[in-house]
């Protein structure tokens, strides 16, 4: 279905200048006497006001505009109004959606929902995505400013996506890349990078699995495991009786130890004791004489009796200790003899005890070894079916993809013989013809990349109708395509051309200074809607146009709070 631009309104709101035009349904001729009058001002308003950003002279201050176009589809009337990234929609007269700024893609997804007009592009991350709306439009618009020459695309702010990718939305246009291919070379691109991923991780099972094999083969194998947990459980049993007899001969020991230093202390106290008793005894006491039977008598002799008495007790008990200490000592030498030989038999047996225990880890670390392998396989097994089936998916998503490869092959060949055509109709004689490629326009030097031009959008245009594509068809606007000094001669040809190659599955808008010199507007070309622009230089709006239009002006200002 196509898109048919019914009228353009653009307003400086701040120093109240408008200007409205109406088109028809097929051709539109957008004149002047001169330049400088605003025809392309007019020409780039109309995808401007539809979400594109045009490229307008640095005299016209975009952020105190209004743009205001109307337009069919599907036998409804929709209006949208822009001002500055605000947007406000109608549909039949009735407001129905408004755009805030810095959502331009709710645009996209109102024209894709409303009128099913969007592009999918691969951004420059690699995710494919709706596009903005201006490249949806590109096929249909040469701009006086960017088209012409070289590769420059007629709207501003289009570097979201790479060439390549800017070409493929002539594919989409062509319906031969849909949202369905979009997403199948989505989740092909996902799909690649996922199985990607699945090899990386299979391959690093493989070198672990393999490093875990030669560990395994380094450990001996263990035939009875339940004899060998047999022998360590006696083995340990035994070391623990050792180990009691040990703790029980180190117990006497330290018993016998204690009763020898007792002894030793008692032993040293008595000789301290008998010692400060020696010392005590006076030797020059008075002695006297028996009258009777003369012997002579100490005079003290009771208490040096006591003293002679308790030195003998005294030596009698430090006798008895050490005779005591001396079989202590033979005791703590038989216990220590003892010990060490226990001592022995604990570390033997712990030997022993290690060398089973080291067979018996072995035979454990190898279990877990073989577990871990076990797993490790069906890691392997559970990743390699995932590969398989992401294989076919893969498979059967570029076996899709290839169909539409083919399809687009054959429009690649049938572009280029259009191309062709279109050159030599356009009196473009030179070019070499090998060079062309699909939706890239040919380099040609002099005045001819003008033709050039024309030729790849009308071979197109051209191919869209032989392919009969039932989605939409916006308006072909051109704007000054006798750019770049053309004589009068090519003029005459590259006008013609617009117009007789025109379609009615179509509207044509195109605008060109003193157009009428070069076209029989009054005869052969007769159907053409011609809109002379004639007022002051560099002022296209007026202030007869604002006031005539006010009621509808001052209505969409309130939406925006103007």
């Amino acid at each position: 279905m196509n898109i048919i631009f019914k009228k353009i309104l653009i307003v400086d709101i701040l120093n109240k200048f408008a200007k409205k035009v109406e088109f028809s349904n097929e051709k539109n001729l957008v004149t002047s006497p001169k330049n400088g009058k605003g025809k392309s001002t007019i020409i780039k308003s109309l995808y401007h006001a539809l979400g594109a950003n045009g490229v307008f002279d640095t005299n016209i201050e975009l952020n105190t505009m209004l743009f205001e176009i109307e337009f069919m589809y599907n036998k409804q009337t929709y209006k949208i109004v822009r001002y500055r990234e605000h947007y406000l929609i109608f549909k039949n007269n009735k407001f129905i959606k408004i755009i805030r700024e810095d959502n331009i893609i709710d645009l996209s997804d109102f024209y894709k929902n409303e009128l099913g007009l969007y592009v999918y592009l691969k951004n420059r991350s690699g995710t494919i995505e709706l596009a903005p709306p201006a490249y949806s439009f590109i096929p249909y618009y040469l701009d006086q400013d960017n088209s012409w020459k070289g590769d420059v695309l007629p709207f501003n702010n289009l570097s979201q996506f790479k060439k390549e990718e800017r070409n493929n939305l002539f594919y989409y246009h062509l319906d031969l890349y849909t949202e369905k291919y979009s997403e199948n070379k989505s989740k092909l691109s996902s799909k690649q990078s996922d199985l990607t991923s699945l090899n990386n991780r299979i391959k690093k099972l493989d070198e672990l699995y393999v490093d875990i094999k030669k560990e395994l083969s380094l450990i001996s194998v263990v035939e009875n495991v339940e004899d060998l947990e047999i022998t360590l459980r006696n083995y340990n049993e035994s070391l623990q009786k050792i180990i009691k007899a040990y703790n029980d001969c180190k117990n006497r020991l330290f018993k016998i130890e204690s009763e020898h230093s007792s002894n030793v202390m008692k032993i040293r106290e008595i000789v301290q004791l008998m010692d400060k008793i020696k010392r005590g005894r006076n030797k020059e006491k008075p002695i006297v004489k028996c009258p009777i039977c003369e012997n002579e008598f100490e005079i003290d002799l009771k208490e040096s009796i006591l003293q002679l008495y308790n030195i003998e007790y005294l030596n009698n008990r430090k006798v008895y200790y050490e005779e005591q200490n001396k079989e202590l000592e033979n005791d703590i030498l038989k216990f220590k003899k003892e010990l060490i030989e226990l001592l022995d038999k604990i570390k033997n047996k712990e030997r022993e005890i290690f060398s089973e225990k080291s067979t018996y880890e072995n035979f454990v670390k190898r279990k877990s070894i073989e577990n871990l392998l076990i797993e490790k396989e069906k890691q392997i097994g559970k990743l390699t079916v995932e590969v398989n089936k992401l294989n076919k998916e893969i498979d059967e998503l570029k076996e899709t993809i290839r169909k539409y490869d083919i399809n687009k092959a054959q429009v690649d060949l049938d572009f280029k013989e259009k191309y062709s055509d279109k050159l030599k109709a356009l009196a473009v004689k030179r070019f070499n013809a090998s060079r062309i490629k699909a939706f890239d326009k040919l380099a040609i030097g002099g005045s001819q990349y003008v033709r050039s031009t024309l030729a790849l959008y009308f071979s197109f245009i051209e191919l869209k109708e032989q392919m009969n594509v039932n989605k939409f068809m916006c308006p072909l606007v051109i704007d000054s395509p006798r750019e770049g000094e053309q004589d009068d001669m090519n003029s005459k040809i590259i006008l013609e051309f617009i117009f007789e190659n025109y379609n009615s599955n179509y509207q044509l808008i195109v605008s060109s200074v003193n157009a009428d010199k070069y076209l029989d507007l009054n005869d052969k070309y007769n159907n053409v809607n011609v809109v002379l622009i004639d007022g002051e230089d560099n002022q296209v709006m007026t202030r007869e146009d604002y006031d005539t239009n006010e009621l509808e002006i001052n209505n969409v200002k309130s939406y925006f709070g103007l």
